[in-house]
């Protein structure tokens, strides 16, 4: 918008509902890494700090899992809990070890509904 349409940081913002920090935040970039390809300059920059130890296809996994009733699985409980989807995840061996928050966390983030595999 900036480049073609030769509209302000705050025009973009405004239009596209975003904070002026972000729009300013990719135009930097944008110019910065001019000699990138396309691309390059659109994905993320590196960012500090270990990386994650749960590979999206364990997360895939899991996933299918909270997307049974847990009685299918031998819980006598028709919700998932954290502590019990984290049982039956290493039970399985998708993962060795992860915390009931960490889990939680992720369902949080991904909007599951506990109450959908129960009730269809």
């Amino acid at each position: 918008m900036a480049d073609g349409e030769g509209k302000t940081n705050k025009e973009t913002s405004e239009l596209l509902g975003i904070t002026m920090a972000n729009v300013t935040t990719w135009t930097k970039r944008w110019i910065d890494r001019a000699l990138d390809s396309i691309e390059e300059r659109l994905h993320d920059l590196p960012r500090s700090g270990s990386p994650g130890k749960i590979t999206p296809e364990q997360w895939c996994q899991i996933m299918a899992i909270c997307c049974r009733p847990p009685r299918e699985y031998g819980y006598p409980i028709t919700h998932w809990t954290g502590t019990e989807l984290a049982k039956e995840v290493i039970k399985q061996g998708i993962i060795e070890t992860i915390s009931v928050s960490h889990l939680n966390d992720f369902l949080k983030k991904q909007n599951y509904n506990r109450t959908a595999p129960a009730t269809g």
